[in-house]
């Protein structure tokens, strides 16, 4: 809707001016309304004031009736009073300045009394409001707007109302305090009368019959203040205050006007916290999550900023339901919220990797009065994904030199080279019938040997990890004979030409030869035998037989 390009658009200046003056409250409202009401036409909204004239500082009764239609679900209603007028009673608690009404589901006919004292200036005072049934242009509310309040110069002065109101806990601290007269006061003598326990700086100031406080710093949290006029302030003509409002001025203490108010206190946990529906969630399922946030009275505006996991941006989170903007944050802006606990929902689907991610977030209330990180659920595991990476397998053998029918050691390197998780690693080992294993030893897992192949179970590598398998074997070929090793796993293997490794060998035949041997025989000889280049005597204690090889 154009209205809530408007209200957004604004947030910048209001940052810097007064939120209460640039934004209208029936906007938000209609927002709110809008995304939630069918389509539907407004059957009114009528203010009908007790009184058309009223002396200062009476009390005037102002009634607002909302005529619903029987298709009508919802409404916003935003009915604005006079500047200097002091709230009494009310049907529904609101900023100063205005009374709202909100239905969002279940909408009748209703009725809303509320009750205001008159300023101690005389004058023709004007009313205004507007409602919204959730579409369209807001509407102006009929019946009553104007009011005359006349002079009573017989009465003595009195406080028609304060902001913040007496007796009120769990308030933001104000920018400002107000304390409403109903005459003209002096003003020089009504400063000295003023007072604030625990004592905070600042400066007073008038606007008309309103004294003004305004805090040097901001009021401290979980802190009540009392503010005292003492019985001496006194109007422009010279009585004094009446604090009790009986019609006679008594003097201190009787009439000393006293009203209190606390800020609320610092939370002992996050005011918007993030839940999800489930700590676990499959890559291919949608996850939602749950913001609650609970907001003090008088809290104008906040500010959610959460941040999904990025992992990366390629293969992130992507948002389902819910606003975002393309690096992932879900970012709310609410102007004009009810105090109390509020839900914010929206879904994103998970990456296809599998791991534990964590969420992060900031918020803000009204111009940093409290500000911090998210609290709640931050972390979720992702799991069922199929993990992605390079598996390879490398494989050397011992001795260089192998005669046949004796040991050959094979040691087999299985790496994963990540970045997935290899689950359900298996080697397997093949002499393509050229001999016989007689034993395997695999640094992890187990292996089997049947009808030639050799079977290892590896179990899992993560990524960067290593296994080796430890072959003996002994060939049964003489000449060339070639083994392969391959490796698989549950893993994407995004290099396969890796996965197969084949290693050829020379295999040597065993010679006999008969000679007389005069000397001993030592282990390493070389002696010239006919028909032989060169022979290696193989150990003996002595004897006339030994075994030789070509080298």
């Amino acid at each position: 809707m154009e209205i809530k390009g408007r209200i957004m658009s604004s947030l910048k200046y209001t940052q810097q001016s007064e939120l209460y003056s640039r934004i209208s409250v029936i906007a938000v409202l209609a927002i709110i309304i809008a995304m939630t009401c069918n389509d539907s036409i407004a059957a009114g909204v009528t203010r009908t004031l007790s009184t058309a004239s009223l002396a200062a500082g009476e009390v005037l009764e102002v009634t607002l009736t909302i005529d619903v239609d029987p298709q009508h679900t919802t409404y916003g209603v935003d009915d604005s009073y006079p500047v200097g007028w002091a709230i009494e009673s009310f049907c529904s608690e609101s900023p100063y300045g205005h009374v709202i009404l909100v239905a969002t589901t279940g909408a009748s006919d209703t009725t809303c009394t509320y009750q205001l004292r008159a300023p101690g200036i005389p004058g023709i005072y004007y009313f205004s409001g507007t409602y919204n049934f959730g579409e369209g242009d807001d509407q102006i509310i009929d019946g009553d707007n104007t009011v005359v309040v006349t002079a009573d110069t017989t009465i003595p002065p009195s406080v028609l109302g304060t902001i913040p109101l007496n007796d009120i806990t769990n308030i933001i601290p104000p920018d400002e305090i107000r304390v409403i007269f109903n005459k003209e006061m002096n003003r020089s003598v009504t400063e000295s009368a003023w007072s604030i326990t625990p004592e905070v700086e600042g400066t007073l100031r008038w606007e008309n019959n309103i004294l003004i406080y305004e805090p040097s710093n901001a009021l401290s949290l979980g802190t009540e203040y009392t503010v005292r006029i003492s019985a001496t302030a006194q109007d422009t003509s010279g009585k004094l205050l009446d604090g009790n409002i009986n019609g006679v001025s008594e003097g201190s203490p009787s009439d000393d006007y006293i009203f209190r108010f606390r800020i609320m206190d610092k939370p002992d946990e996050a005011r918007v916290r993030r839940y999800f529906n489930k700590p676990i969630v499959r890559y291919d399922e949608a996850l939602e999550v749950l913001l609650v946030i609970d907001l003090p009275v008088g809290v104008r505006y906040y500010i959610i900023e959460d941040n999904r996991p990025l992992y990366p941006s390629s293969r992130g989170w992507t948002v389902l339901a819910g606003e975002a903007n393309s690096i992932g944050v879900i970012k709310l802006v609410e102007l004009f919220t009810l105090p109390g606990t509020h839900y914010y929902r929206y879904t994103v689907k998970p990456p296809e990797s599998n791991g534990v991610y964590k969420f992060s977030g900031h918020y803000i209330l009204d111009y940093f009065l409290d500000s911090g990180d998210i609290g709640g659920q931050s972390e979720v595991i992702v799991v069922g994904a199929p993990e992605i990476g390079d598996l390879s397998v490398s494989m050397t053998y011992n001795p260089s030199e192998v005669l046949i029918n004796s040991n050959l050691i094979y040691t087999i390197t299985v790496t994963n080279n990540g970045p997935g998780t290899a689950n359900g690693v298996a080697m397997t080992f093949n002499m393509n019938q050229a001999g016989n294993v007689i034993n395997m030893e695999p640094s992890q897992g187990s292996c089997a040997y049947l009808d030639g192949i050799v079977t290892c179970y590896l179990d899992t590598l993560e990524s960067g990890e290593t296994a080796t398998i430890s072959i003996i074997a002994r060939p049964n070929m003489e000449g060339s004979i070639r083994s392969t090793a391959s490796v698989t796993s549950e893993m994407i293997d995004t290099i396969t030409d890796n996965n197969t490794v084949t290693q050829p060998i020379t295999v040597y035949p065993v010679f006999k030869a008969n000679k007389a041997v005069t000397a001993p025989v030592i282990d390493g000889d070389l002696s010239e035998y006919e028909g032989v280049d060169a022979v290696t005597l193989s150990p003996l204690s002595g004897g006339n037989t030994v075994t030789v090889r070509t080298l």
